[in-house]
């Protein structure tokens, strides 16, 4: 909020920082629940003003346990830190993409273990979009990414709450990379040379999306339909 340029009350953020320094101290890096958890406590440290390098590295030794959205936030702490783990973090988390027809996405092995964080596949994938765009702006998977959060948005939203946040910030950040937030341009669809889809893009209407259908009667049969 306040690297919005909303005005937040100093003495705030350094109580809540306060109380998610002494949490890290009584949570135990060594069971999952706590790992994953000290992953979002120490990303949010290092958004508020920076987070212990040496307790990001300790959490690092634990990475095999720690689910991708947990991994995704803590390449962005160390990114925030300048520590050049955050590559090796992002490397790590890439080998994990899937595709499907709808683009790239990812899914967590055990997520049901990390409900009480409010986890779901869309979070993760919406958390690594992010970590990329910070991390590795110029990574072939991005698009692909963005194209899959668009197919499985319903009605304006992803699936929980969480997931609609962290899609939005990770779209922004997108906007913001490719200069797309000032769209000014006409697209469109041609099939057999024939325009059948066609709209003004802005800034607001970039995130929309467009559909057309045609009836196979339309299309010519046994030859390619350009």
């Amino acid at each position: 909020i306040r690297d919005s340029g909303f005005p937040v009350d100093g003495n705030t953020i350094s109580q809540v920082r306060g109380y998610l320094q002494q949490t890290l101290r009584t949570n135990d890096p060594e069971v999952p629940l706590d790992a994953a958890t000290r992953a979002v406590i120490l990303f949010a440290l290092g958004e508020s003003g920076g987070a212990d390098v040496s307790l990001l590295k300790n959490l690092d030794t634990q990475r095999d346990k720690l689910p991708l959205f947990a991994k995704a936030m803590l390449a962005m702490a160390f990114q925030r830190a300048g520590n050049a783990k955050a590559k090796d973090i992002i490397a790590d988390i890439q080998n994990q993409a899937l595709v499907d027809g709808r683009g790239t996405h990812f899914e967590e092995a055990d997520g049901t273990n990390y409900d009480s964080l409010m986890h779901t596949n869309q979070r993760t994938t919406a958390l690594v979009l992010m970590a990329l765009l910070r991390i590795d702006p110029e990574n072939p998977l991005t698009p692909n990414i963005v194209r899959y959060l668009l197919s499985v948005r319903q009605d304006g939203h992803w699936d929980t709450t969480q997931s609609t946040a962290y899609a939005l910030l990770a779209f922004t950040d997108y906007l913001k990379a490719t200069g797309e937030i000032n769209a000014n341009y006409t697209a469109g669809v041609e099939v057999n040379g024939e325009k059948v889809l066609e709209w003004k893009v802005s800034k607001a209407n970039v995130l929309s999306r467009k559909e057309v259908s045609m009836a196979l009667d339309d299309l010519k049969r046994g030859a390619e339909n350009p």
